[in-house]
């Protein structure tokens, strides 16, 4: 398992250094060749028709600066980046708790361990799939997408506790994935769009290295928490808490990056409006 896991995580970062490319603000603000720039446009974005001499400008005009911590807290994102920190630790502590416990916890409801097994990779293929479907409504609704899956999840995880058939378990075990992993997935692109080109690949990273307390923490005090011999439905409850948790400052994260950066979106939604009426009219 270990062996094929990791050829396949090899073959994976093989195939993204080949085909997948920069992003084109990215391209505009190293000031990388116009052609390169042009053809990943038209990928994008091919209904439009590009004038031969057009010129790219990145949306966000900003000088080249070195990387210091405190740019990562500057410029409104004082409160956002503590909260996208704290929404890290919170999911990663779900997924790994439910990751590394779940097995145990289906045979305390009463499945045999081969079933178990079986159920439990529901996990992973319902994470998959959320993570698929999620990043498509991040693209449409940035930080507001990650709301309803922590909100969905909470009740799911809460009954897991409680007898129902395998049939049932097996479907409310993926769903379980789809929303926690799928979270997490999420997470990923939106701290990428909170962030400016100029330091994004480093507010990412910090928001994901810090996630990696929830990572630790939430294996840990699972195993402290089976060491207690608490009834299996109060494990589901405390992993169910951390969902409710998530919802919670996931939505003011929405709210305050809304307040933030909503109107730099209607502008550059303006500016789309006008190129491509621009576009149309010659």
């Amino acid at each position: 398992m270990f062996v094929v896991g990791g050829i396949g995580s090899l073959a994976v970062a093989c195939l993204l250094i080949l085909t997948l490319p920069e992003s084109a603000k990215l391209l505009v603000v190293r000031q990388r060749s116009v052609e390169t720039v042009r053809k990943l446009v038209a990928r994008l974005r091919p209904e439009l028709a590009l004038p031969a001499d057009a010129q790219f400008v990145p949306g966000e005009v900003q000088e080249k600066k070195r990387f210091v911590l405190k740019l990562i807290f500057s410029d409104g994102l004082r409160a956002i980046t503590p909260l996208l920190w704290i929404v890290f630790i919170v999911n990663s502590m779900a997924l790994y708790f439910l990751q590394n416990w779940l097995p145990i916890l289906m045979e305390g409801v009463g499945i045999n361990p081969q079933s178990a097994g079986l159920i439990t990779t529901m996990f992973s293929v319902g994470g998959v799939l959320g993570g698929l479907i999620l990043c498509r409504f991040v693209d449409r609704h940035g930080v507001l997408a990650i709301i309803s899956l922590p909100a969905i999840g909470c009740p799911v995880v809460a009954f897991l506790g409680h007898g129902m058939s395998e049939a049932w378990l097996m479907f409310a075990v993926f769903a379980t994935g789809f929303c926690v992993v799928g979270a997490q997935y999420g997470l990923y692109a939106v701290a990428g769009m909170i962030y400016p080109t100029s330091f994004r690949s480093a507010g990412v990273g910090s928001a994901i290295s810090v996630g990696k307390i929830g990572s630790v923490s939430g294996p840990v005090i699972g195993g402290i928490l089976l060491s207690m011999h608490l009834p299996i439905s109060q494990m589901f409850y405390a992993a169910s808490g951390l969902f409710l948790v998530a919802a919670i400052f996931s939505t003011v994260l929405a709210v305050l990056y809304k307040a933030r950066f909503g109107e730099q979106h209607k502008q550059d939604d303006a500016r789309i409006k006008e190129m491509r009426s621009a576009l149309g009219d010659s």
